[in-house]
């Protein structure tokens, strides 16, 4: 699977002058904290927010179940959004890191619970997503999320005609184009009504990941040398070589 955003930097102005980057803390009632560690980064009309677990202010893991650790970090999104002068109207890409230590019944129900609170916060459509399956260092955590953010300015929405597509309905996008910039969101191999296209066969799958890629790097006008980013994700139960050997082929 990919994703990816390209494009010119809009962290420089006209003149190729960086602009000055704004690290960013906030309490979670949205108040500067300047002794708290960055969790995001402004550079012009551009907000990086960093991971967010599902933590309280004092650290402590907020529940056990997929509903209450995603309410806690939307809400902790919303403060730094607003914080930030920013809103969920504005975020164009988000990624889910999921601990995913269930069987895909389970995991599946968990994304479910988790799109009824997405829907709670994100406009319609909203921004691209992109789900992962990854090990997270705090124990009980059972994901974590980041953001990119771009405030203000002409939004358009790429939806490619006969594109995948997800099974269950969602409102979120495939990508964004703004200005000079588009982010797209994870590209995997599945048909228009979101079933598995290569089945258990990492050469198909990859060769229609990468299609659906340039699908949406022409719908945004680019292609790809004018990637400026790329994130690979893929699933395999293995050690050393046999790691890059699956990759490889």
């Amino acid at each position: 699977m990919n994703e990816i955003s390209v494009g010119r930097s809009r962290g420089a102005n006209a003149r190729g002058r960086i602009l000055k980057q704004e690290l960013i803390a906030f309490t979670r009632e949205g108040k500067r904290d300047r002794n708290s560690a960055t969790q995001a980064v402004r550079a012009g009309d551009l907000l990086f927010i960093g991971g967010i677990l599902p933590v309280d202010a004092g650290g402590k893991l907020a529940g056990t179940s997929m509903t209450s650790q995603a309410r806690n970090i939307f809400d902790t999104l919303n403060s730094l959004l607003s914080g930030a002068g920013a809103t969920f109207a504005d975020v164009v890409k988000h990624n889910v890191y999921l601990a995913g230590d269930g069987d895909s019944a389970a995991v599946a129900q968990e994304i479910r619970d988790l799109d009824q609170v997405r829907s709670e916060y994100c406009p319609v459509p909203g921004p691209t997503t992109t789900e992962v399956r990854a090990g997270l260092d705090t124990p009980g955590a059972l994901l974590m999320i980041d953001a990119w953010v771009v405030i203000g300015g002409r939004k358009e929405r790429l939806t490619p005609a006969g594109h995948w597509n997800w099974n269950n309905g969602s409102s979120f996008s495939h990508g964004w184009k703004v200005g000079d910039m588009i982010f797209i969101g994870g590209q995997r191999s599945l048909d228009r009504d979101g079933n598995v296209i290569g089945q258990g066969d990492i050469e198909a799958q990859t060769e229609e990941a990468f299609r659906n890629l340039n699908t949406m790097l022409a719908a945004g006008g680019g292609d790809r040398n004018s990637l400026m980013r790329q994130n690979t994700y893929y699933r395999f139960f293995g050690d050393g070589l046999e790691v890059t050997q699956y990759w490889e082929r």
